[in-house]
């Protein structure tokens, strides 16, 4: 008996859901519906991860660029929310 192959794509979270991007930027909810179709229609599962910087400073947060996110509290807040996910890839 051969076993059934069973894929997923591992997904940014404002790649499905373009709300929870920072409020000045566009959103793009047809584009997330075309990713969806596409791994759908093939059967391929989607998972998609959180958003670090909505969960750390919410949905009204200012625009911020590599730099601000670059220290030791955003760093270890990503690694907490990413920890859950690998074990279940894995």
């Amino acid at each position: 008996m051969s076993k059934k192959h069973r894929y997923f794509i591992i997904v940014s979270h404002c790649l499905l859901n373009p709300a929870t991007r920072v409020h000045l930027l566009g959103r793009r909810y047809i584009f997330a519906e075309k990713v969806c179709d596409f791994f759908l229609h093939k059967h391929i599962s989607i998972i998609q991860l959180p958003c670090p910087e909505f969960t750390a400073m919410g949905y009204w947060r200012n625009p911020q660029g590599r730099q601000q996110y670059n220290n030791v509290f955003f760093r270890k807040h990503c690694r907490a929310e990413l920890e859950n996910y690998i074990n279940d890839m894995c």
